[in-house]
């Protein structure tokens, strides 16, 4: 009776809008959804399409088994830039309107060797699409290897509540 208790429990915290991190993209733990639309700069709680980049991803471990479309657990992102910015994503790291973005350098290859994807785009962005990367982890698995997405597949936006590890970045 007490796991039937637990589980009803998480499920309505989960419809409230708790939300719990367990990638390193940025701290581990429970974070809370917003009831607004994302800006530039907001973490956000983003289903992966399904897309073969993510596939790939996936099945090197990148990313967790999950419920987005794709099969992959949500991630948490920063929006780093929307539509309207001049976005460059380069092996040496990724501009926004001209600034560089902390932790953006790509790296050739995963732990284990395999080539990473090596996106080189000079583009501004056009309406309705978001580029999300972690300004927390170095290694993410972010918007320099996938490119920008739709911000149809944000799910939110989301604040550390309870988390373990250093501050999120800003």
């Amino acid at each position: 009776m007490s796991a039937v208790t637990l589980f009803a429990l998480f499920g309505l915290l989960g419809l409230a809008g708790a939300r719990v991190n367990t990638t390193a993209s940025f701290p581990i733990g429970l974070y809370w959804q917003l009831a607004r639309p994302a800006r530039k700069g907001d973490l956000v709680w983003f289903c992966p399409p399904a897309e073969s980049v993510f596939l790939t991803a996936l099945a090197r471990g990148y990313l967790s088994p999950g419920f987005c479309p794709v099969g992959t657990s949500a991630l948490i992102k920063r929006v780093v830039a929307v539509d309207g910015d001049h976005v460059v994503i380069a092996q040496r790291g990724t501009t926004v309107n001209g600034v560089a973005v902390p932790y953006s350098r790509q790296r050739a290859a995963d732990p284990a060797g395999r080539p990473l994807p090596q996106l080189h785009l000079d583009l501004v962005l056009p309406e309705g699409q978001v580029l999300l990367l972690s300004d927390h982890h170095a290694a993410s698995f972010d918007g320099r290897y996938f490119g920008p997405v739709a911000a149809t597949h944000l799910q939110g936006v989301v604040v550390p509540v309870w988390v373990f590890g250093r501050e999120v970045a800003r």
